[in-house]
C-alpha cells in the first residue's frame, strides 16, 4: 500500500516520521516506531515485524512519485541511505541516470 503526502509536508519530515508513516500505510501501529529516536533506530524496529521491505519500497515509490511530477521531462532519481544500513532503495531511473553520468552500465 502506498501512502500519500505533498512535497511540502515530506521537506519537512525527518526520515523517521516518513516511515513511521510508511509503517501506518503497510498496516503496522505507529507505537510500534515512537520509541525509536533516529531513522536506524526505526527501521531496527521495522524489521522484526516484517514490515521493513513494504515500508522502505512505498518511501521509495513517493520519492519517485514527487521527483517524477516535480521533474516534468528531466530524467530524476534518488538513492535513500542511512549511514548504517547503506543503501535502503533507489527509484527507477537512477541506474539509467548513473549509466550516463559514468558512461557504465549500473
Amino acid at each position: 500500500m502506498d501512502f500519500i503526502i505533498s512535497r511540502r509536508q515530506m521537506l519537512g519530515m525527518s526520515t523517521a516520521t516518513l516511515a513511521t508513516l510508511g509503517l501506518v500505510a503497510c498496516g503496522g501501529k505507529k507505537e510500534t516506531t515512537d520509541d525509536a529516536a533516529t531513522t536506524d533506530a526505526c527501521l531496527d524496529l521495522l524489521e522484526p515485524a516484517g514490515l521493513l521491505r513494504p515500508v522502505l519500497a512505498s518511501l521509495t515509490a513517493a520519492v519517485e512519485r514527487h521527483l517524477t511530477k516535480r521533474a516534468g521531462t528531466m530524467a530524476a532519481g534518488a538513492i535513500l541511505f542511512s549511514n548504517v544500513r547503506g543503501e535502503l532503495g533507489r527509484t527507477a531511473l537512477v541506474p539509467e541516470i548513473l549509466a550516463a553520468m559514468t558512461g557504465k552500465e549500473q
